[in-house]
């Protein structure tokens, strides 16, 4: 949508712009703003210096068009883009929700089953030596869940990787590899 505006205002506006000594330029350079000032004082088009602008615009009708024409295929790229976005979000949860059941769906220490408080664990507390073995010239190495899920499906679900929620995942890296819901009963048993 073009929005109607005045043109003598946008052009005392580019003046003081152009004139300024201090006016820091940003997208067309200096010498372009002017070419811009000097066109629209003439009455000609700001974009092309060919034709007379149309009235309350700096472009001929002309340029007008081509605008409108780039700004509709501007918004048609970007619906291109959401939906292949969409997609591969969808894609990279049905990975996810694979892994998940394959796993049991469920934390293997407290028993949650909300799929967002849910992730991977390495049972011999490896993780770290194992990704930086499995993923060390891998470009998305660091980017989120989504390489580890597809890693564990390639392989066939290896054994070494269980289902842990958060808590208890960061609970047991806190805890020196042990789920503090694991530690509860020896504590009370070792109080007696």
């Amino acid at each position: 949508m073009v929005i109607n505006f005045d043109i003598s205002a946008a052009i005392e506006r580019l003046r003081r712009k152009v004139n300024s000594p201090t006016h820091y330029t940003t997208g067309r350079s200096r010498d372009s703003q002017r070419l811009w000032l000097k066109r629209l004082e003439a009455g000609l088009c700001g974009r092309c210096g060919r034709k007379p602008y149309a009235s309350g615009h700096g472009f001929c009708q002309e340029c007008l068009d081509q605008q409108k024409l780039r700004n509709r295929s501007r918004r048609k790229v970007v619906r291109i883009h959401d939906r292949e976005r969409v997609k591969e979000k969808d894609r990279r949860r049905r990975i996810k929700l694979d892994v998940f059941a394959h796993y049991g769906a469920k934390c293997a220490c407290c028993g949650e089953t909300e799929e967002l408080f849910l992730s991977m664990d390495h049972k011999n507390n490896d993780g770290a030596a194992h990704r930086k073995t499995v993923f060390k010239n891998h470009k998305n190495k660091n980017k989120g869940s989504t390489p580890i899920h597809l890693w564990i499906k390639r392989n066939h679900y290896p054994d070494s990787f269980q289902i842990l929620c958060h808590n208890c995942n960061h609970g047991k890296y806190l805890n020196g590899g042990i789920c503090p819901h694991q530690m509860k009963p020896q504590i009370l048993f070792s109080a007696c």
